[in-house]
């Protein structure tokens, strides 16, 4: 731990944790992480693509903030249970500050993402360096918990076409509902096997055995069976199909005031969104953390 350092790296450690935690790091821990990062990237790496596309960024984007976002908190996080990840709400927001932008420039869209997720960075640094942490208490538990249940009924809707290989309808989240229970008839069966049988088998597996790396498996035996049986020449059946290989460019967006100021409200939401998604799952991942309303819970989370 930090206390076991020389004095000279202590001070760092503060800033650095990395340097609290590595250095009693014991070998036989090797094997166990190992096997957990994997089964995690079987989650994160699907997960990271399809909240890019839900977003409406480049597929690749996902890949992109997934790595540069756990390498980051490898050296900077300070807890095991937070999660260093998209999610699917702070995705659809995404979408939704920039829709009104009606971009049809995709750098012009990429310099966008950029920006807010810049402006984003900037609110919660400051957050945290202002020790704003205090203002988590007005928020209410039970209304984001509302919010969050309805999110996630808004993503199922919105996603559930391509459980059976189906258009997506327009419009808000009742009509694209009764446009997919209209198209049902057109269900690409083999689009519909594979879903509901990654989807029984993960469920399947988690109950089973907890500590089997189910979304690995299940990612893996999904590329195989696709590609062997070519159930995308045969069948129909969509796949992600060749993304942009290698490591982007290091840039800085061209900065317009302008679109500063517009971006401006939707990310203050984002943050309070992100702030409260927290509040919400953090208790429920890790049962032995105080409750949200816990002034401990603020003071060493955020504070």
């Amino acid at each position: 731990m930090a206390g076991k350092l020389p004095p000279k790296f202590d001070a760092l450690a503060r800033f650095f944790p990395i340097l609290g935690w590595l250095p009693s790091y014991e070998p036989g821990w090797v094997r166990g992480d190992a096997i957990a990062g994997l089964t995690l990237w079987g989650i994160l790496v699907p997960e990271a693509i399809a909240y890019a596309a839900m977003a409406g960024a480049p597929l690749e984007a996902g890949l992109y903030t997934l790595l540069g976002s756990l390498l980051v908190y490898a050296i900077l996080g300070t807890t095991r249970q937070a999660v260093s990840a998209p999610t699917s709400g702070s995705s659809i927001m995404m979408a939704a500050v920039l829709a009104p932008f009606l971009v049809t420039d995709p750098k012009e869209l990429i310099e966008l993402f950029v920006l807010l997720v810049l402006l984003v960075g900037i609110i919660l640094l400051l957050c945290g360096l202002l020790r704003l942490g205090f203002v988590t208490a007005f928020i209410s538990h039970s209304v984001m918990t509302g919010f969050i249940f309805g999110l996630a009924i808004h993503i199922a809707v919105n996603q559930a076409p391509k459980l059976f290989g189906l258009p997506r309808g327009q419009g808000e989240t009742v009509y694209q509902l009764w446009h997919l229970l209209g198209q049902l008839g057109a269900t690409n069966w083999a689009t519909f096997a594979i879903g509901t049988g990654a989807l029984a088998l993960l469920y399947g597996l988690e109950a089973r055995d907890p500590r089997a790396p189910g979304p690995l498996m299940i990612m893996v035996g999904g590329i195989l069976v696709v590609s062997v049986l070519r159930l995308s020449d045969q069948y129909g059946v969509r796949i992600v199909g060749a993304m942009q290989t290698g490591l982007p460019a290091l840039s800085l967006p061209k900065v317009n005031f302008d679109d500063v100021l517009d971006l401006l409200p939707g990310a203050l939401a984002i943050v309070l969104f992100v702030v409260s998604e927290t509040l919400v799952c953090l208790p429920r991942v890790c049962p032995t953390l105080p409750k949200p309303s816990s002034r401990r819970w603020q003071r060493r989370e955020w504070c």
